[in-house]
């Protein structure tokens, strides 16, 4: 695995499913330090909080409940979020990527490996995006960004879009960059205000709609 965090160390989380995809869920990353499971709306918020996972891995749908409706409080508590689903629940990825969920996995076309890489990768700060999503978030960014002001970004804020572009961690960005881990999240912290973006997702697909990474030399120092 590529990703700056390993596997083995990390607390997952997974909610909602129907019990065979759950119990193949817990079964592929079973390899986890902690691993915990729930298909109960009402527990999500409080085990996010309680157990401070790492990353919550979560179906679009929490027993009857619409993920959607509980990622705000998830996310409250600092735990991103990597979707999983089914290619028949793939039209409800788009709103929950817009909202701030960090990434997004099919279930039909995911390998064990490749399950555990976005993890890791989602648990580090990086972003884990299926293809068969990106260009209706794109375009889904188009319509709603359309009329506003293309921002300026500086230099540093422009290389570390580029990286969350690319799929890099926080730590990652802040070895090739030289500087700490926490000048980094600056960076991204001011990418986001300037964008208005709440996710990794939102910012990369603004960026790309507005021409920020295009490497055209324009932005400032």
């Amino acid at each position: 695995m590529s990703s700056a965090v390993e596997f083995s160390t990390l607390r997952v989380m997974i909610a909602g499913g129907t019990p065979l995809v759950a119990s193949s869920l817990r079964a592929a990353l079973a390899e986890a330090r902690a691993l915990i499971s729930t298909d109960d709306p009402l527990q999500v918020a409080g085990l996010a909080s309680e157990a401070s996972p790492d990353v919550l891995v979560a179906s679009t749908r929490v027993g009857r409940q619409p993920l959607s409706e509980l990622l705000h409080q998830v996310l409250r508590c600092s735990v991103p979020v990597l979707v999983v689903c089914e290619r028949g629940a793939i039209d409800e990825v788009p709103e929950l990527l817009l909202g701030g969920a960090a990434g997004f996995l099919l279930l039909e076309e995911a390998t064990v490996d490749q399950l555990k890489e976005a993890v890791a990768t989602t648990a580090g700060g990086g972003s884990a995006l299926h293809p068969a999503v990106a260009m209706t978030v794109l375009r889904q960014w188009r319509e709603l960004r359309s009329e506003q002001v293309r921002p300026t970004l500086t230099a540093k804020e422009t290389e570390v879009l580029r990286a969350i572009a690319d799929g890099a961690t926080t730590k990652s960005m802040a070895r090739s960059m030289g500087v700490s881990a926490r000048t980094v999240e600056s960076h991204r912290a001011r990418i986001y205000a300037k964008l208005g973006a709440r996710g990794h997702v939102q910012a990369v697909a603004l960026g790309l709609e507005l021409g920020l990474l295009a490497d055209d030399g324009s932005q400032t120092g």
